[in-house]
């Protein structure tokens, strides 16, 4: 145990000085500071591309749609129940989140964790079983 704990403390004294050379900082706690800006602006643009994998969901189910539309309109139901649940799915994810913010008005990191928040469980929803294809096979 002994030998494990100071393994760990060189393990922890080789990143902190790999940290202070890499950000020229004296401590490390600047070194931390000085990396919290770009670790925000990489935090931010993976919720962007996750945003627009979601968007891109949205537009290829819409298409699906209209393919389906002059001739088969029970087809072109399914992607429209799809969108249909995912509005809902939204606006479900959408009140924890608000309430996360009301608990928390002045943090920026609040906002971002809710929307991180909606976007995750939007995808986790999505992959999951559809609801829509037990509808329809139900109904048809």
């Amino acid at each position: 145990m002994q030998q494990q704990t100071q393994e760990f403390e060189k393990q922890q004294a080789s990143v902190q000085e790999r940290l202070m050379i890499v950000t020229s900082s004296d401590t490390p706690e600047e070194a931390t500071e000085r990396l919290r800006g770009p670790l925000e602006k990489l935090r931010k643009l993976r919720l962007a591309e996750q945003y627009v994998d979601m968007l891109e969901y949205i537009e290829s189910l819409k298409d699906n749609a209209r393919e389906c539309l002059p001739e088969n309109p029970k087809e072109a139901l399914k992607p429209y129940i799809q969108l249909k649940e995912l509005a809902i799915q939204l606006q479900q994810l959408q009140e924890p989140a608000v309430s996360l913010t009301r608990q928390y008005p002045s943090s920026p990191r609040t906002t971002s964790l809710h929307q991180m928040y909606q976007v995750s469980s939007f995808k986790s929803q999505t992959m999951s079983p559809n609801l829509s294809e037990q509808f329809l096979s139900s109904n048809c």
